[in-house]
């Protein structure tokens, strides 16, 4: 046999051993190599600054990338908070006649928008989760011109209800179920325990997950800080750069995941563009769906 056979052979073998799963690598490595070259959808965006096109999976690097953990967020990303919270606000009137019946939707609406943004600090720890409720209660009836006296009756409606309504982000179940299938998966979320668990069941996805990390329930930093998606991965035992995290939020979730070392994969179905002068995610979605293009 030549030198130049022996050559070719020996760059071919090369070729399919990184191309194809070495579990000896790590324990939790997937088969599943995320190529956005080999990929029929896949587009490369620039650096910095881009925009994303309906119905493409973008990556700004021709580059693969191996998976061994998927992390995903939860609100706007797995589960639609604004139509829960609307929904839980149709229900409302007719749960507190003499409170709140002759109220109309449109300004029940703005009050309770106005109360979510005036209470999204988080100031509050685990230990102090109804005090937190309560406040945000008070701030709603305040914004609506009504007695603070109703807090409780408030904060205990929305408690028993938010929980238990459906409103899955399009395709969330399907995706979740399917990387299940393939890698291990987990949630890593700014929010409380109170309600995140019960959206979950609701969702019909908490099983799927091998650890559910909430900000005001492990004790550390909220995202974007390192700490929590750290907290992530290493529940997973799966290193944090072969880690996916999926989220909606540029500020906490793209920008976060990055700092903390995961491949941060961008939810933005709205199209949003990138902040001037960051860097663009590794991944971005217009469709939930699109996830499974990349297993």
């Amino acid at each position: 046999m030549s030198a130049t056979c022996c050559w070719w052979l020996l760059l071919v073998a090369d070729w399919c051993w990184h191309r194809s799963w070495q579990p000896g690598r790590n324990r939790f490595c997937s088969p599943a190599v995320w190529s956005p070259i080999s990929a029929s959808t896949s587009v490369f965006s620039d650096a910095v600054g881009t925009t994303s096109t309906p119905g493409r999976v973008h990556s700004p690097r021709p580059t693969e990338v191996e998976i061994g953990a998927i992390l995903f967020d939860v609100d706007e990303t797995l589960y639609d908070r604004e139509r829960a919270q609307r929904l839980v606000l149709e229900r409302l009137p007719a749960a507190l006649p003499e409170l709140l019946g002759q109220v109309d939707f449109d300004t029940l609406w703005q009050a309770w928008q106005l109360s979510d943004r005036q209470t999204s600090d988080h100031k509050y720890t685990v230990a102090d989760i109804r005090t937190s409720r309560n406040v945000r209660s008070a701030a709603f009836l305040r914004a609506l011109g009504l007695s603070e006296d109703d807090t409780e009756v408030v904060t205990d409606f929305y408690l028993k209800t938010y929980p238990t309504v459906s409103a899955p982000i399009s395709g969330a179940a399907e995706v979740v179920t399917a990387c299940a299938r393939r890698l291990p998966v987990g949630v890593v979320s700014n929010s409380y325990p109170d309600v995140q668990y019960g959206k979950l069941e609701t969702l019909g996805l908490r099983h799927h997950f091998h650890c559910i990390v909430l900000s005001e329930e492990y004790g550390g930093p909220r995202k974007p800080a390192a700490e929590i998606f750290l907290r992530g991965c290493e529940l997973l035992g799966v290193p944090p750069a072969a880690t996916l995290y999926v989220g909606d939020s540029f500020a906490n979730d793209v920008i976060g995941a990055r700092g903390a070392g995961l491949i941060p994969c961008w939810y933005n179905p709205q199209g949003q563009q990138v902040p001037v002068g960051e860097m663009a995610a590794a991944f971005q979605l217009t469709e939930m769906r699109q996830l499974l293009e990349l297993l």
